[in-house]
């Protein structure tokens, strides 16, 4: 039996069928522009944002 803190399984979600990672981040950070009151166009800077993360 392997140690409770070992690592045994690692999953991918390539095809984004377990987490919707655009929709995630973009309420996340929603929740912290209105948080921390930052006047900021969330669309434009979600439009930025993503192209960045996809390209990396």
């Amino acid at each position: 039996m392997p140690d409770k803190n070992q690592i045994t399984d690692v999953f991918f979600d390539l095809d984004h069928t377990l987490w919707d990672f655009e929709k995630n981040s973009a309420l996340t950070f929603e929740k912290i522009f209105d948080q921390l009151k930052i006047n900021l166009n969330l669309n434009g800077f979600l439009e930025a944002y993503e192209g960045i993360n996809h390209h990396y």
